[in-house]
């Protein structure tokens, strides 16, 4: 699986299409707004692929592949997307790896998944996210979180090992950039659904497998505890009564 940082003023409308193409298999996305909210994501993270909307960044374009360049230790690698050709030589000129035309297809990310498997294997990971306090770098595998709960302005997050580590984003960080096995179920929670080993929904409670934890969700996000268990449901054989 790759990590994509995709930048753009203009999000809604684009997560909605990629959503609809289904490429989660080979690609994560994670979003910004803003330049200087990806730069943070991109050392956060340790993201490497860096696409932006250009139409909306073409008088910029050389300042923001310089602050990416100075920001991080490895040097990332630009995808463009745009509704026009017109941006495309400008774009090669600074570097950039691809050039996508939008919408955006499957056929796109699935050429690109094959170029960068054969230019650039190593990007090819464990999901990892990381974080990051003055000097300190900590990496943490996804697969080994079992929840994140919100602690005002801060996230403390659960790991299968009886770890809590804390990071000093907000839970909603967290909610836009994990992997799509993590639900938001609360105000308060993000679980892993990975874990899950039962769903209560008269308690309106979660446990995870291999513990006693339970972690409450509210009615507000019912709709995603019924997608959840349906997802988990068709994994697993019909109860016998």
């Amino acid at each position: 699986m790759f990590k994509v940082l995709l930048i753009s003023p203009q999000l809604k409308p684009i997560k909605t299409h990629l959503n609809q193409l289904k490429i989660s298999n080979q690609f994560q996305f994670m979003y910004a707004s803003t330049v200087n909210e990806g730069i943070d994501l991109a050392i956060d993270f340790n993201l490497n692929l860096i696409a932006f909307d250009i139409d909306y960044f073409k008088d910029q374009l050389s300042q923001i592949v310089l602050d990416f360049n100075q920001s991080l230790i490895i040097p990332p690698k630009f995808i463009a997307l745009s509704s026009t050709e017109h941006l495309a030589f400008k774009a090669f000129q600074l570097g950039f790896y691809a050039y996508f035309l939008q919408p955006l297809s499957a056929l796109d990310f699935k050429k690109l998944a094959l170029r960068l498997k054969h230019d650039f294997p190593d990007l090819i990971t464990e999901t990892k996210i990381c974080l990051q306090s003055h000097k300190d770098f900590q990496y943490i595998n996804t697969n080994e979180i079992l929840f994140l709960k919100a602690d005002s302005n801060t996230t403390d997050i659960y790991l299968k090992n009886d770890k809590i580590v804390t990071a000093y984003k907000t839970l909603k960080v967290f909610e836009e950039n994990l992997p799509i096995n993590f639900t938001r179920i609360h105000r308060s929670y993000i679980i892993n659904k990975n874990h899950i080993s039962r769903i209560n929904f008269g308690k309106q409670r979660c446990t995870l497998l291999g513990t006693v934890i339970k972690i409450p969700f509210s009615k507000s996000f019912k709709p995603a505890i019924h997608q959840i268990n349906q997802q988990l449901s068709g994994f697993a054989l019909s109860a016998l009564n």
